[in-house]
């Protein structure tokens, strides 16, 4: 499925190059992308770090798409030198970006560091399916953080993120969120929606 999204993309035209001098027009029209990107989101957002693209250029490499010469999705990577490695910091697409257009650029940009000898490569954070052994907390707590859990996914498109990455076969690891205290109480879960920026998109 994902080699037909990809091939789907590049039979429309779409071309992944990547950002490898400072060209002022073309990184103008990369923010341009952005701007597009974020106005285009809407509802229910989390996001883990706030967008910077071109902020802080140092240990990190920019790949666009471009299509018909309109530029129609971008993909930017952080360096990570304790695995001699990459993180995938931010991918978006436009709207009118043809189908496929987002696999195409992650598909091109894993054939990139490959064929450099790159041996790590780390989609980031996403969702489980459900949370798995609580330890540490009393009855009424775990409840109130499974229930919690279940209708953060519900209100938020947590799903969406985990089945998009799930086409690449990633091998997962997992992360686990620490209480000072064996009860769970508003402030703590105020403090856990304030550190993923949970907010509404008009």
């Amino acid at each position: 499925m994902i080699f037909k999204k990809v091939n789907h993309a590049s039979r429309a035209g779409v071309i992944i190059k990547e950002f490898v001098k400072q060209d002022t027009n073309l990184k103008e029209r990369i923010l341009e992308v952005e701007d597009k990107w974020l106005k285009g989101r809407k509802g229910p957002q989390m996001f883990m770090s706030h967008i910077d693209f071109f902020e802080d250029h140092c240990g990190k490499r920019c790949f666009y798409a471009e299509c018909n010469n309109n530029l129609v999705g971008a993909i930017l990577l952080n360096r990570l030198e304790a695995h001699d490695g990459w993180l995938l910091y931010l991918l978006m697409t436009t709207s009118d970006a043809p189908g496929g257009t987002s696999e195409y650029l992650i598909l091109s940009v894993l054939d990139k560091l490959a064929a450099e000898g790159c041996h790590y490569f780390s989609f980031g954070v996403t969702a489980i399916e459900n949370i798995g052994e609580i330890v540490g907390l009393g009855t009424i707590s775990s409840w109130i953080a499974r229930t919690t859990f279940v209708l953060a996914k519900k209100l938020f498109p947590l799903d969406n993120r985990r089945k998009f990455w799930k086409k690449f076969e990633p091998r997962n690891k997992k992360s686990f969120t620490l209480f000072s205290s064996a009860s769970i109480r508003f402030k703590e879960i105020h403090a856990i929606m304030k550190t993923v920026n949970a907010s509404l998109t008009n």
